[in-house]
C-alpha cells in the first residue's frame, strides 16, 4: 500500500484558526518549512484531538506561512486534507503508519522500526540511502526537517494502559532511530506508575531536541527522569487548544438556542463525559471517583435548573464511534440518553446541543453559553479560551495542571477528592462569580495565545536547514 497522500479531501474550515496569528509572522523563504506533526489525526471522535491538530497548524503556520505540513499518524490510507487559514486553503497530507498483525506492510510500524535498526547497522551511507529510497514512509521521514509530537495530549503515560503508551511512542521511537529532529510539543507527562513505562518516557525525552510540557507538574516529573545536563531542554507552552479558532456548523439546527435564550435564563452548558458515567473503560471505577458521577450529573442539572434558574444544554466532546459493538465513551449517546429522560422534567429548560461535530464546530456553540462545566479538558479550554467561565470536572491531574496556568485552579473540582455535594459548592461559587472570571479570561487569553504561538516558532527554528530559517 503506498503512504503517500493520494486523495482529497476538504476540511470546510473547521478546525484551524485564523484570528490569533502571530502579529510578526517569519518572511516566507524560498525553501518551505517541512514539519511533520504526530499523536494527532483528522476525524478524531475525540474532538480534543482535532483542538490540538488546529492549533499546531495555527503556531506553525502563524511563524512559518509557507510551511508544508503533515500528519504521521495510523490509518488504513493516506489523503490529503485542505485546511483554511487566514483566507487561503492549505493542503495537509495524512502520511498513514500501520498498527496491524501484517507485520510485513511497508508502513507497519513494527517493520519500520525494524528497518531503521537495521539501517543503523550499515556503515555504507549510499547503501543505507537506496533502503530509504525503496520505501515510500521512510523516505518521507527523511525529507521532512522536524517532528512534533504532541501524543493527543495526554497519552505519553500509562494512566490509559501500557498499550496507548506503546501506540502512541513508537512512532516517535521510530523518528528518533532515524536520526531526524523530533520535539515534544506541549502535552501532559505521565503519570507512570510501572518502571517499564518510565524506561519508555526516559528513552524518547532524552533523545528529544526539546520537550515543551503544559504544566508545572509534567515538567518537574520529566526533569526528575533526566540527567541534571539536560533538564534545561524541558520547557513550558501552554495548551495548543487554546487556538483553535470557532465555526458554525452549516446547516445546524440553532433554534434551541434562540429559545433558551428568550427565556432571559441564564445558559449553563455541561459536557457529560461517557467515559466517567459508564464507569471508564472497566466499567468499575478505575479512575477511583469518591463522587457517584451519574448522580452528580443529575444533581447538577436541577440545581441549575431550580436553584440557579438557568437554562441546561447537554454538549459531548467525544462522539460514538460508527460501528461500535458497544456503547463505549462516546459522550452524544449518553448525553442523547439524559436529555430524553428529563425533557418531560423540565419542559423547555434542558436541550441537547446535538452531535456529529467538528472540534471548532463545538466551540462555536460552547460560545453561546454563559457558563460552563464538564469532565472532558478540551471541551472546558473551548469555553475557557472564549472567555465563558467553567469548572473542570477533573478525572486526573492534568486539569488542574493546565488550569493552573491561566490563574484558574478554583475552577477544578475533583470527584476523585470530593463528594457530590462538595462539587456543587464549588460549582455554585463559580456560577455566582462568573462575571470576574470572564474579566479575568478577556485580559489573560489573548496574551496565552500570542505565547503558545511565540514558543512553538522558537521550537522549530532551531533545528532547521540554514537556508529555511528566516
Amino acid at each position: 500500500m503506498p503512504t503517500t497522500p493520494t486523495t482529497t479531501e476538504r476540511s470546510d474550515s473547521r478546525d484551524i484558526p485564523s484570528s490569533q496569528s502571530s502579529s510578526n509572522p517569519r518572511p516566507l523563504s524560498s525553501a518551505p518549512v517541512k514539519v511533520a506533526l504526530l499523536g494527532v489525526t483528522f476525524d478524531s471522535p475525540n474532538l480534543g484531538v482535532g483542538a490540538l491538530l488546529g492549533g499546531c497548524i495555527a503556531a506553525i503556520l502563524s511563524n512559518y506561512p509557507n510551511a508544508q505540513i503533515s500528519v504521521l499518524d495510523y490509518g488504513y490510507d493516506p489523503f490529503q486534507r485542505q485546511v483554511r487559514f487566514n483566507d487561503r486553503d492549505v493542503a495537509v497530507d495524512f502520511v498513514n503508519l500501520r498498527f496491524s498483525k501484517r507485520l510485513f506492510l511497508p508502513n507497519n510500524i513494527a517493520w519500520l522500526i525494524a528497518l531503521s535498526i537495521f539501517l543503523r547497522l550499515i556503515p555504507v551511507k549510499s547503501l543505507r540511502e537506496r533502503i530509504i529510497a525503496k520505501n515510500s514512509t521512510l523516505k518521507f521521514i527523511s525529507e521532512t526537517d522536524v517532528f512534533g509530537s504532541i501524543a493527543g495530549g495526554d497519552s505519553f503515560a500509562d494512566i490509559y494502559g501500557l498499550s496507548r503508551l506503546f501506540y502512541v511512542g513508537l512512532p516517535q521511537i521510530l523518528i528518533i532511530l532515524l536520526g531526524k529532529k523530533l520535539v515534544l510539543f506541549p502535552q501532559t507527562f505521565g503519570p507512570f506508575k510501572g518502571s517499564f513505562a518510565r524506561r519508555i518516557a526516559r528513552y524518547i525525552i532524552s533523545h528529544s531536541e526539546s520537550v515543551y510540557l503544559r504544566d508545572k507538574k509534567s515538567i518537574d516529573d520529566a526533569r526528575k527522569l533526566l540527567p541534571a545536563s539536560q533538564t534545561s531542554k524541558v520547557k513550558f507552552c501552554f495548551d495548543v487548544g487554546f487556538l483553535l479558532k470557532p465555526e458554525p456548523k452549516q446547516n445546524y439546527d440553532s433554534s434551541w438556542i434562540a429559545a433558551a435564550k428568550a427565556q432571559s435564563r441564564p445558559l449553563v452548558g455541561i459536557n457529560v463525559s461517557g467515559l466517567l458515567y459508564s464507569g471508564g473503560y472497566t466499567g468499575k471505577n478505575e479512575f477511583g471517583l469518591k463522587a457517584d458521577y451519574r448522580l452528580l450529573v443529575e444533581k447538577m442539572i436541577e440545581f441549575f435548573i431550580r436553584e440557579k434558574s438557568a437554562s441546561v444544554a447537554l454538549v459531548s466532546h467525544v462522539q460514538s464511534e460508527k460501528n461500535s459493538a458497544g456503547p463505549g465513551e462516546g459522550d452524544d449517546t449518553v448525553c442523547r440518553e439524559i436529555f430524553n429522560s428529563l425533557e418531560s422534567k423540565y419542559p423547555g429548560q434542558i436541550f441537547f446541543a446535538g452531535a456529529d461535530f467538528a472540534s471548532a464546530q463545538v466551540k462555536h456553540v460552547i460560545a453561546q453559553c454563559d457558563f460552563f462545566t464538564g469532565s472532558r479538558m478540551h471541551a472546558c479550554i473551548a469555553a475557557l479560551s472564549q472567555a465563558v467561565p467553567a469548572v473542570a470536572i477533573s478525572y486526573s491531574d492534568k486539569f488542574v495542571g493546565v488550569l493552573e496556568t491561566i490563574g484558574m485552579t478554583e475552577a477544578v473540582a475533583d470527584p476523585r477528592k470530593l463528594d457530590e455535594n462538595q462539587i456543587l459548592q464549588i460549582i455554585g461559587e463559580a456560577f455566582d462569580h462568573r462575571e470576574s472570571s470572564r474579566r479575568h479570561l478577556l485580559t489573560v487569553i489573548p496574551e496565552v495565545q500570542t505565547k503558545a504561538i511565540a514558543t512553538l516558532g522558537d521550537a522549530i527554528s532551531p533545528y532547521l536547514h540554514p537556508l529555511r530559517r528566516s
